[in-house]
């Protein structure tokens, strides 16, 4: 029996790009249902949705959490379920008891999602599809990285990450010269803890988000990182045309038949080559520059129910987003120039921001209670805000 999609639930209801997605659906016409594991998160607040709902930790109770999607999809007659954060690879780990309930799930198949979120087993992925890769080495013992290190016979730079890691909150750059000192290796490495050590590339940074339906695009964004928190995310997106990665994302994703939300961090070097350097299989930022006109939410209900060629959807070159709170600190912070300062401003002025709406305003305002409640959780758990905000629901290999 088809369902014809009218309830849709989205899950990781705490991101601003959820939140998005909230906006799109509901001017799709449909009802829009939350949940998140924490009590105040961003979506709770915003008027479009016609319910919210707290749910248990997907990683420190799966499966209560699960339990509380069925009771949702149960109670709302969710026909599509949207999962935005980590929390997909709970959701598609026990996809099987939630399509039971009748509701479709909006991503891929687990296999294909822990290829792509293992930083290691991705850059695998893209080399056996012949695409040109760094040189990408998996390190378990500090032994490892310092033969590796001490093999260049030339100045080299390196990044070193864990192989499960978000929001570069743990990359080191490394580089040593010949006959240098040795680099040391993280505490937390080791076979259980493996990291990934990768040749720098020097060139532009570029992000992508797309959405496929058996290996083939039905939407496309791509933005340049100028704007970022440290090392880590995007704070600011403005959607730019690159045809040889538009390439390179349909010749990776028909490959891999890849199905669902894939978004990408590449580096473009001085010769045009495109170079992966890791892969989110969810929602990410890129999101934010897709407006209710553009057909996303539309065309994903159609994709739910429905096999077919779709046209690519992208969004038009220039059209910008941000994080206003985090554009504001990049203006204002010590030892930038004026002329920079200046920018930013005008990148600002020229952008909307991701929680600000003028007919839904209080998402704006709600996420100095979800930082509170951030806060608290980074207290207790000994950990920083950021890996706060995912500690809750983030994969790590856990099974």
């Amino acid at each position: 029996m088809s369902i014809e999609p009218q309830a849709v639930l989205i899950t990781g209801a705490r991101a601003p790009a959820a939140l998005e997605w909230v906006r799109l659906f509901h001017a799709a016409g449909r009802k829009v249902y939350v949940c998140d594991s924490l009590k105040r998160f961003v979506c709770r607040y915003s008027r479009l949705v016609s319910g919210s709902a707290f749910v248990p930790s997907p990683k420190d109770n799966t499966e209560a959490f699960i339990e509380g999607l069925v009771g949702l999809i149960r109670k709302y007659r969710i026909a599509l379920v949207v999962p935005t954060c980590e929390e997909i690879f709970y959701v598609v780990k026990y996809r099987n008891g939630l399509e039971a309930e009748g509701a479709a799930v909006f991503t891929d198949q687990l296999p294909a999602l822990l290829g792509l979120h293992n930083k290691y087993e991705f850059i695998r992925m893209v080399e056996k599809n012949g695409l040109p890769v760094p040189e990408t080495y998996r390190i378990t013992s500090e032994a490892e990285l310092r033969d590796i290190v001490a093999g260049s016979t030339v100045s080299q730079k390196y990044v070193l990450k864990p192989v499960y890691s978000r929001f570069a909150s743990k990359v080191r750059i490394i580089e040593r010269s010949a006959g240098g000192p040795l680099v040391q290796a993280p505490d937390s490495l080791s076979p259980d803890c493996p990291w990934v050590l990768q040749r720098f590339i020097e060139g532009t940074p570029v992000c992508t988000y797309s959405i496929a339906k058996d290996g083939r695009l039905f939407a496309h964004a791509a933005y340049e990182s100028r704007y970022r928190a440290g090392m880590g995310a995007s704070v600011h997106f403005a959607a730019i045309e690159h045809p040889a990665v538009l390439r390179w994302v349909e010749t990776f994703v028909a490959a891999e038949k890849l199905n669902g939300q894939i978004a990408f961090d590449f580096i473009v070097d001085r010769e045009g080559t495109v170079y992966p350097i890791e892969c989110n299989p969810r929602t990410t930022s890129g999101i934010h520059l897709f407006a209710p006109g553009d057909g996303v939410a539309e065309t994903v209900l159609l994709s739910a129910r429905e096999n077919g060629v779709m046209p690519l959807i992208q969004p038009p070159v220039g059209r910008s987003s941000m994080i206003g709170m985090m554009m504001g600190v990049q203006a204002v912070r010590l030892g930038v120039p004026w002329a920079a300062r200046v920018e930013t401003v005008r990148d600002m002025l020229r952008s909307r921001d991701v929680l600000i709406r003028f007919r839904d305003p209080l998402p704006f305002w709600s996420q100095l209670f979800s930082l509170w409640e951030l806060f608290n959780m980074s207290r207790r758990r000994g950990v920083s805000l950021l890996e706060a905000s995912t500690i809750d629901l983030e994969w790590n290999d856990d099974g």
